[in-house]
């Protein structure tokens, strides 16, 4: 069996994938293929958050999955606090983080 994937080995990738601190990153991201991370999706964002540092800035898709038409044409309605994001378990547990901003734009 692998052994679990650590905040530090996280980082330790990532930076070795060229991020650095500072850096403006638009994370599209799917945990299943990291494999097993120790603490899951919150180790995840925790590592890139130490990537990229205080001055960096990190970015999430979070919309609902469906093009804009199907949705509106199903009168589906999107509460920016509320409405999960169908992006995957890491965007899910980043929007809900404190101090992360969600945009009302797709």
């Amino acid at each position: 069996m692998s052994e679990e994937l650590t905040t530090s080995d996280l980082v330790r990738e990532f930076r070795d994938a060229g991020l650095e601190p500072g850096d403006t990153v638009l994370v599209h991201s799917s945990l299943k293929s990291l494999g097993r991370v120790e603490g899951g999706a919150g180790t995840v964002i925790d590592a890139l958050l130490e990537t990229l540092g205080g001055g960096g800035t990190l970015l999430m898709p979070s919309f609902q999955a469906g093009s804009e038409f199907f949705l509106v044409d199903r009168g589906c309605r999107f509460d920016l606090r509320n409405t999960p994001s169908d992006c995957g378990m890491i965007t899910e547990v980043f929007r809900r983080r404190p101090g992360v901003l969600r945009s009302l734009s797709p």
